[in-house]
């Protein structure tokens, strides 16, 4: 994965899932937060923010700005690499 791709070209849905929800563990991680205390910063459902972090669940945009709103960052960090 290069810098600044979301994903690399031939990785696959499922992957792409993990992915994020990795991203988005490792960001509330960073902020010290557990994810009860985000999913509650974020309006969401504390099992299902464990499942999306475990690349279980699939987010809408909506979530994924709510979440990204909660953590104070750009939506675009979570989808992609730094």
């Amino acid at each position: 994965e290069k810098p600044g791709e979301p994903y690399p070209p031939d990785m696959d849905f499922n992957d792409q899932r993990i992915l994020l929800g990795k991203r988005i563990a490792d960001a509330r991680k960073r902020q010290g937060l557990t994810q009860k205390q985000l999913a509650l910063m974020a309006g969401l459902n504390h099992g299902y923010l464990s499942e999306v972090e475990n690349g279980t669940g699939n987010i809408s945009i909506n979530k994924l700005f709510a979440l990204a709103d909660a953590l104070d960052v750009p939506a675009a960090s979570l989808l992609a690499e730094d």
